[in-house]
């Protein structure tokens, strides 16, 4: 993918939507690397500077995913309103997500979670592969002219062309989780056009898929232990509350416990506790939630889990994931891979393996090449890691801010996922390099 540095980009043009938030349209390449070719329309969307004198230009954000529809974020968001003072706070629907020609694929994702996705007979197995290749088949045929084109790859160059459009000789940035791959890949292929970016919650991007999801199931797994270990009576609404998420689970592989007007089967329970480790504070809603599923009702866990599955497009999430990341094909091949993340954690490895099962069925090329990101010649990059991330584990942050050429390290003691507003000493080092470009001391761990 290519084709953005003598291109002519129009700039956006901008409509107001009240309460200082705007939208406008880009249209880009389908394929980046055909200029003259179909073209697709980006959902763009941007909160001005509130201090235009003081104002240093655009700070472009991705909150992660992928699968996210970033302009709903800005939209219930100011994002940071310090920042916000001295930058356009900038962002776009990634391609096939929300405004950016959705794929409309996602039929069928529902019936998905509802299957076992800790199979232990070949009939469970066997529907899972009938349910997983539908996916597949149903995003390669209702999006058949984009699903080749979702690659990150492809998002980097749209995200060059936003920061011309906008007018920006150089890239503001800050990602989070998915965001900071399209951060890393920016920067290694246009290392002198980055002003400042922080990178947190960091994906690692050698990662092909297995080791990806080797990395957050021992992550989880090394959490959920901790959680379980220190809820103590009298305060902890659950009496060992590892047995008594055995006991659940042992009870919803033989029958979904009423939740509602829904039920909650073995995928939705191990979600909640990835759903709950998040945020710190869903810890004791989701072992409140426990307590209530060992009395009979799901109801509580399936919200928890709903957090997490509705945060966005299942189809798109895909459509990137399987299409940047070498991974298993075919279901036996999975089944492999999910056999070596059980051996990591018996408890949640089965459904962080399965989640992505239709992977194995993708009908678009994986294009992706895991390689370190070195971005030489950029300017330095902040990386945040957050030591109690499961979703992106804090080893992955130390391995990035070594492998860059300038990258520094800025540390989070803490829970939960990514680290922005977390802490007031994290919140200010950001702050200072993307406004003053100055870094922090490496040796300060925030807390």
């Amino acid at each position: 993918a290519g084709g953005t540095d003598d291109e002519v980009v129009a700039p956006i043009a901008w409509t107001a939507r009240g309460n200082g938030y705007e939208t406008g349209t880009l249209t880009v390449p389908l394929d980046a690397a055909v200029p003259d070719g179909p073209t697709i329309d980006l959902a763009v969307a941007r909160r001005p500077a509130t201090d235009p004198a003081r104002r240093i230009g655009s700070l472009f954000f991705n909150p992660g995913g992928p699968g996210v529809a970033s302009t709903d974020y800005l939209r219930s968001s100011t994002l940071d309103l310090a920042l916000n003072e001295r930058f356009d706070i900038v962002t776009w629907d990634p391609r096939g997500v929300g405004g950016s020609v959705p794929l409309g694929c996602d039929d069928g994702s529902a019936a998905y979670h509802e299957l076992d996705w800790s199979p232990d007979t070949p009939a469970e197995t066997d529907a899972l592969d009938r349910s997983a290749a539908a996916i597949a088949d149903r995003c390669a045929t209702v999006a058949a002219e984009q699903l080749g084109h979702l690659d990150t790859a492809e998002t980097v160059s749209d995200l060059d062309r936003l920061r011309r459009a906008v007018g920006d000789d150089q890239l503001t940035y800050i990602g989070f989780s998915y965001g900071t791959y399209i951060g890393l890949r920016y920067a290694e292929r246009y290392p002198t056009r980055v002003r400042a970016m922080v990178l947190d919650g960091v994906v690692d991007p050698t990662d092909d898929l297995e080791r990806l999801l080797a990395g957050q199931t021992g992550a989880l797994e090394r959490q959920m232990d901790a959680l379980f270990a220190s809820c103590q009576a009298p305060r902890c609404p659950v009496d060992d509350a590892a047995a008594v998420y055995d006991r659940v689970a042992d009870r919803v592989e033989q029958q979904p416990l009423p939740a509602g007007r829904r039920t909650l089967g073995p995928a939705a329970l191990a979600f909640a506790a990835i759903s709950s480790s998040y945020e710190g504070s869903r810890a004791n809603p989701f072992l409140q939630a426990l307590a209530d599923a060992d009395a009979g009702d799901g109801t509580a866990l399936l919200a928890i889990n709903d957090l997490y599955l509705n945060s966005g497009s299942f189809g798109a999430y895909l459509g990137v994931l399987c299409t940047d990341t070498p991974h298993p094909d075919g279901g036996a091949a999975h089944d492999a891979m999910t056999a070596r993340l059980a051996a990591i954690s018996p408890r949640f490895g089965p459904a962080i393996g399965n989640e992505v099962r239709p992977c194995a069925f993708w009908r678009a090329p994986t294009v992706g090449v895991p390689a370190p990101v070195h971005a030489r010649g950029s300017a330095p990059i902040l990386v945040v890691g957050n030591t109690g991330d499961v979703a992106t584990p804090f080893a992955a942050a130390q391995k990035v801010a070594a492998d860059l050429e300038r990258g520094v390290l800025l540390t989070y003691e803490g829970t939960g996922h990514t680290s922005f507003g977390k802490s007031t000493c994290g919140d200010a080092a950001m702050r200072a390099y993307l406004t003053e470009l100055v870094l922090p001391d490496p040796a300060i761990r925030c807390r």
